[in-house]
């Protein structure tokens, strides 16, 4: 059971329309957690740093003037307890099992997107150029999608090299998974996994030593960007809708469809809002009617408000202050002190931390469902 709930988690990330199917895969996990874990032990690091980070926001609601939306934020937060619990006692065959699954399901979504985009290539390319995401096939967010797909693309190459017996269908995998996210060509999946590339191949040569393979492994990397901008129209229109995203923005150019304008003047006002509030914050409920008021103040066009920080980071500092941002890097320390430098813990860390500077992903089910997983799994990996 534990098994089977675990791996429905990690199946259920890639869904959009049905995050009720995570919520139940997390409930019985936790059942089984709390069955399985006949010592009673709580004191799993990993389960202690969720905790703390969850239990925070619970405490937000001292101060916090929405209390309703306050209760629904903690409601849909509470995966942040029930998934460790469910992984106090974690096999290495579990860890296999969730990769495998999470693995597989990124593979299938990514090549029905794909297959879509093709069937419809005039017009999601035309969407591309007004900053309109890709649609992907589960119905999940192209920018959640992404960052799953960076993943999954490392954790395939993890799973090759984990196996006595190196199974090669695995880097096929993993060079598919690849392409896919090249040709789907989301800016923040994109940065992250080039962020973590960049980790790992550091790692290769600060602590493995494998200068030459780091050297070749290195090159490929700065050159598939310069391949996937000549060979993939998606992802050639969204450099240039990026460079133009950047121009408008910058001077002063500001119109509806362009994310960057919008993400640059939220980080602005969530900046603000944490120099009002730097140790406690607004709460996690308050932050989009403190953003209000400051779009208002400034007399910003409703047509650039968002009303979160694209920036876990941010969202933290202006939602819970300092000591939420505090909390949220404690998890991270956690999880790269329990692992050290491996492989599966850079993936993950990496791809996470990077994903956090251009997207608030904590805020949504699958963001949280699956930070939850792969900190938990990651630590609770003995092997």
């Amino acid at each position: 059971m534990q098994s089977v709930a675990a791996c429905g988690v990690a199946a259920g990330l890639m869904l959009g329309h049905f995050p009720g199917l995570m919520s139940i895969g997390a409930i019985l996990l936790c059942l089984c957690g709390i069955l399985l874990n006949t010592t009673k032990d709580w004191r799993n690091n990993i389960f202690i740093a969720f905790a703390i980070y969850w239990l925070w926001q619970v405490a937000s609601g001292l101060w916090c003037d929405d209390l309703h939306e306050w209760q629904l934020e903690i409601t849909r937060k509470i995966s942040f307890l029930l998934i460790p619990i469910g992984l106090l006692v974690c096999t290495a065959r579990l860890v296999k099992s969730i990769i495998i699954t999470f693995c597989l399901s990124a593979l299938l979504v990514a090549m029905l997107s794909v297959g879509n985009y093709f069937m419809h290539y005039d017009e999601i390319n035309l969407q591309i150029t007004k900053s309109i995401g890709m649609p992907i096939a589960s119905g999940l967010s192209h920018i959640y999608f992404s960052i799953f797909n960076g993943l999954a693309a490392l954790l395939c190459i993890h799973l090759w090299n984990m196996g006595n017996k190196k199974n090669k269908l695995w880097i096929a995998a993993s060079i598919i998974l690849i392409i896919c996210l090249h040709i789907l060509s989301s800016r923040t999946g994109l940065a992250a996994f080039y962020l973590t590339v960049f980790v790992l191949l550091v790692q290769m040569v600060v602590i493995n030593k494998r200068w030459k393979m780091a050297l070749v492994l290195g090159i490929a990397a700065l050159l598939l960007p310069v391949a996937g901008y000549y060979t993939s129209t998606s992802f050639r229109n969204r450099i240039d809708n990026t460079v133009e995203d950047m121009d408008h923005y910058f001077n002063g150019k500001y119109l509806n469809y362009y994310s960057i304008s919008m993400r640059f003047e939220a980080w602005k006002i969530c900046w603000k809002i944490f120099e009002e509030h730097p140790i406690i914050g607004v709460g996690v409920s308050d932050l989009p009617a403190s953003m209000t008021e400051h779009y208002d103040t400034k007399k910003i066009q409703s047509e650039v408000r968002v009303q979160e920080a694209h920036n876990q980071y941010l969202e933290q500092l202006a939602c819970l202050g300092i000591i939420g941002l505090l909390s949220l890097l404690y998890i991270l320390y956690t999880i790269i002190k329990g692992r050290g430098s491996s492989f599966l813990a850079l993936s993950v860390l990496g791809m996470f931390a990077s994903a956090f500077m251009f997207e608030s992903v904590l805020e949504t089910h699958n963001g949280i469902a699956a930070f939850a997983l792969f900190g938990a799994l990651v630590v609770g990996n003995k092997k």
